[in-house]
């Protein structure tokens, strides 16, 4: 319902970058330029000054954009109202927080928060990939000097656990049903898309685009690189490091260093940074290693199914919204690229809509005994190692 050229022209305002509010509104940034130049146009004003590389806001668009907020508001509350007419169903969630957590923690926990989880391999990809962050944290704090908090998330990591293996099981099954269903089709080519999906199966290459979106995703939840709030909690006694028992130094870190990458004249490099405020990028390590413990078994059902083909995690610099990376395009290789060849190339890295639409319809449910949908394979074995067709419910009639 909102104007949309408004629209447009509230998001360049509230970011005052014309990229950024491309990437929001899914449009080009010469769109963005054209839906802004044509409002300019209609009301005879300029809207933003553009000098050099900064992007402000004229006397005249800081009049426009309390009107437009203003117009985006009334159009959010009719919808709303009238979506509360026909069910009664809907309802706003709103956080608040001081001033640290919402500038530093909120922002990365709502990007993996707040990314949508339509079917089941997203959801096997979150409970492997977002869900570990959830361990590494808990490690970290169950070296707490504090005994409750420590003991505590001592507990909480049972349950992480059963997490995770949901999700590597799960994509285990998801690889296993789709190299099976190549193998009895004769394909060759396991990059063949269109061959592949018309098995009913997911293909490799789609498995890799979400794998790419839920590790970066995660990977921001650990904040940025370089952290005094990181350091400040380790001297306090607070957190310690993934497995502190098991590390052979001072355990203060008062003259220790650690490799950070970061943007060092247009290049990615290793900087040595001082060990204490490099606590996050050491978690961070320790999260990509433990990831690729799982994505060797989803290899190992690959190759042994005869093709040449393996799942990558992507560079760290790739797709981040938080830390070093967040102002730069990078390829899943770690090559920095420009933003016309990141949006000619976006589809080819992260999935697109065409792909999500695809998994969608395979989510079909399948309700007879021993029967499995046509994406995955069965499991080995069931839960308590009981056959696959195992009555663990029974309703009496």
């Amino acid at each position: 319902m909102e104007n949309f050229r408004l629209k447009v022209f509230r998001t360049v305002a509230e970011q005052l970058n014309f990229r950024k509010a491309s990437e929001l509104l899914h449009l080009s940034q010469p769109g963005v330029s054209q839906h802004v130049h044509a409002l300019e146009e209609e009301l005879g004003v300029a809207l933003f000054d553009r000098t050099g590389n900064r992007v402000r806001l004229t006397r005249a668009g800081t009049v426009l954009l309390k009107y437009a907020r203003r117009s985006a508001s009334l159009a959010a509350e009719a919808l709303d109202s009238i979506a509360k007419l026909e069910s009664g169903s809907t309802a706003e969630l709103r956080l608040g927080a001081s001033t640290t957590p919402a500038q530093y923690i909120l922002p990365r926990m709502l990007g993996a928060f707040n990314e949508k989880t339509p079917d089941w391999l997203s959801f096997f990809m979150f409970t492997y990939f977002t869900d570990r962050d959830g361990k590494m944290q808990l490690h970290s704090l169950a070296q707490s000097g504090f005994d409750p908090l420590s003991r505590t998330c001592r507990f909480m990591l049972t349950e992480e656990a059963h997490h995770m293996f949901v999700g590597e099981t799960g994509i285990t099954r998801v690889v296993q049903r789709t190299c099976d269903a190549m193998r009895a089709a004769g394909i060759d080519d396991p990059t063949d898309v269109n061959k592949v999906r018309a098995l009913g199966v997911i293909d490799l290459p789609t498995i890799q685009k979400k794998l790419n979106l839920h590790y970066s995703l995660s990977l921001d939840l650990f904040g940025s690189e370089v952290s005094t709030n990181a350091a400040n909690a380790f001297n306090a006694g607070v957190k310690g490091r993934y497995h502190e028992t098991q590390i052979d130094d001072d355990h203060r870190l008062q003259n220790s260093t650690y490799p950070v990458l970061k943007l060092v004249d247009g290049e990615i490099k290793r900087v040595d940074e001082p060990a204490l405020t490099a606590l996050n990028m050491r978690l961070r390590d320790d999260y990509t290693q433990d990831c690729v413990k799982g994505m060797l078994r989803w290899n190992k059902v690959i190759s042994t199914a005869g093709y040449d083909y393996k799942l990558t995690l992507p560079h760290t610099a790739f797709h981040r919204a938080i830390g070093e990376f967040k102002d730069v395009r990078a390829t899943p290789e770690g090559v920095l690229i420009d933003d016309a060849t990141w949006s000619k190339r976006r589809d080819d890295w992260l999935p697109s809509k065409a792909d999500g639409d695809f998994i969608a319809s395979l989510m079909q449910p399948v309700t007879e005994i021993g029967q499995y949908a046509s994406w995955i394979s069965p499991p080995k074995v069931g839960i308590d190692n009981k056959p696959g067709d195992f009555e663990y419910v029974k309703i009496e009639t």
